[in-house]
């Protein structure tokens, strides 16, 4: 379910994953040690083009961002798994990297 194809069913994985790890962190213990799991984490976390798309509606333009949630929730998650867990270099340096994208992507010039 973490990395299924419909933004929706990410998202609920993601938030099922925050409970667990808020209240039974012991059940992520396994999870934890997976470089898989932390791939798919930075994968979540990352602006993806082709959830965005542009609504014309002739007066104005709207821009929809069908991942925004999902970003919200993965870096929620990622907020108690870095209070919870101790987490080797090269994973937070990967997770550091997705987080400067992700601000980089905000800057207004």
């Amino acid at each position: 379910m973490f990395s299924d194809p419909n933004v929706k069913v990410r998202e609920g994985a993601v938030k099922s994953l925050i409970a667990v790890a808020q209240y039974y962190p012991k059940g992520l213990k396994n999870a934890v040690t997976h470089k898989d799991f932390w791939s798919t984490l930075i994968f979540n976390s990352q602006i993806n083009d082709d959830l965005i798309t542009n609504i014309d509606y002739g007066i104005c333009k709207e821009e929809k961002d069908e991942g925004k949630n999902l970003r919200l929730e993965t870096f929620n998650l990622l907020q108690i798994l870095l209070k919870k867990f101790h987490i080797e270099n090269h994973f937070f340096e990967d997770l550091m990297g997705a987080s400067i994208h992700r601000f980089s992507m905000n800057i207004i010039i």
